[in-house]
C-alpha cells in the first residue's frame, strides 16, 4: 500500500507550500545562532580557585593556598581580622569592626570572590593561576 501525503489546510491568503518550506534565509539565521553560541562558550568556562590572597590598603600581604585548612590573623587598622581557609572556602570568622559585614557575608570559594573589611582596610579575594582576560565581572 503506498503512502499518501495528507493534505495540509492553506494559509489564509497563501500556499501551503510556501508554509512548510525551508528556504536559505532560515538557513543563515540557523548559523548565526549557532556561530554566535560557539563564539560565547569560552566565556562561560569556570575557573579553577587556587589561592587566597590578602591584601591590607591595596597592598598585597599574603597568599595562601585553598588545599592547605589554616586559621590566618591579620593586623588590621582597628584591630585583628581572623581569616579561615577550609575545604578550600573562605571566610571572616571574627573582627574588630563594629558591624561584622564581613563576617556575615559567609564563605566564599569562586575566583574574583571577595570578602571586605572596609574599617581594618582589608580585602581578601579568591584568585586564579589560570591566565584569564576578563576586564570586569558583573552579576
Amino acid at each position: 500500500m503506498p503512502l499518501t501525503r495528507l493534505p495540509v489546510p492553506a494559509p489564509p491568503g497563501g500556499d501551503a507550500r510556501r508554509l512548510l518550506s525551508f528556504t536559505w534565509v532560515d538557513a543563515l539565521i540557523i548559523l548565526i545562532i549557532s556561530a554566535a553560541a560557539a563564539l560565547t562558550l569560552p566565556a562561560f568556562r569556570t575557573l579553577t580557585p587556587d589561592n587566597v590572597a590578602i591584601f591590607k590598603e591595596n597592598r598585597l600581604i599574603a597568599t595562601y593556598p585553598l588545599e592547605e585548612n589554616r586559621n590566618v590573623i591579620v593586623k588590621g587598622f582597628k584591630g585583628p581580622v581572623e581569616v579561615l581557609i577550609k575545604n578550600r572556602m573562605v571566610s571572616v570568622i571574627r573582627s574588630t569592626c563594629p558591624h561584622q559585614i564581613c563576617v556575615k557575608s559567609g564563605r566564599i570559594s569562586r575566583p574574583h570572590a571577595q570578602i571586605v573589611c572596609a574599617p581594618n582596610h582589608i580585602l581578601v579575594t579568591i584568585t586564579s593561576s589560570e591566565n584569564d582576560t576578563l576586564d570586569a565581572i558583573v552579576r
